[in-house]
């Protein structure tokens, strides 16, 4: 799932990339994928909108066919569950490069419009996010929610530094009771986070954190 959100720029600024774009019957699930990034682009461009959500997929899978031959949904419980098989490892992998030139083609797209003092790319932040966790456990597997790994791009114009890679504290145990969950750092914190460099003056993002706060480990710019 990828969310870009863009900061207001003034009216005008655009010069390029507000049009809409070309359409060619998708034959594979990247074209298909690629048309809904050129709409979020033209759409950021045009100014017609300063956010967008898209979902590749689902938990039980959807992507199947974007790597032939290899089960999406089987292959994620093959890994979260357990190590996994070397060759369950190869095939997760394969989805992992898949999915990563989805997001190439994403950031490319909106750096390639100029806007302002730089392009769309450094006016919006765009944050990845996955349903499979990274914690191994014999019971839930990839469907814990916890552990989640979640990495943000662009917003070069007044978001966060890039290149920091955040490990965020791991209790021995996973939350089950607030007191339990208030050792975790909940990913609410990074929607605050992302909430406040946006200019917003809120210090809670919904009802599931029991504290408040953003991620002090996010160093903003």
């Amino acid at each position: 799932t990828a969310t870009g959100t863009s900061a207001p720029v003034a009216a005008g600024t655009t010069s390029q990339g507000c049009a809409k774009p070309a359409y060619t019957p998708p034959t594979k699930i990247e074209d298909r994928v690629h048309t809904q990034m050129d709409m979020i682009a033209s759409a950021f461009a045009c100014d017609l909108t300063r956010s967008a959500s898209l979902q590749l997929g689902i938990c039980d899978g959807g992507v199947d066919d974007a790597v032939p031959g290899v089960n999406q949904h089987n292959t994620t419980h093959a890994v979260g569950d357990a190590k996994g098989q070397q060759v369950d490892l190869d095939n997760h992998k394969k989805y992992d490069r898949w999915f990563a030139a989805r997001w190439a083609y994403l950031l490319n797209r909106l750096d390639s419009i100029k806007e302002g003092n730089g392009s769309v790319l450094d006016n919006t932040l765009v944050l990845f996010g996955s349903d499979t966790t990274t914690l191994q456990t014999s019971t839930l597997g990839p469907h814990n929610h916890h552990r989640f790994p979640l990495w943000m791009a662009g917003g070069g114009n007044f978001a966060f530094k890039t290149g920091q890679y955040i490990k965020l504290p791991n209790p021995a145990r996973s939350p089950g009771s607030k007191l339990d969950v208030a050792k975790w750092v909940v990913h609410q914190r990074l929607l605050t986070s992302i909430a406040q460099a946006f200019g917003m003056s809120i210090d809670k993002f919904g009802d599931n954190d029991p504290g408040s706060g953003t991620i002090s480990q996010l160093t903003r710019i």
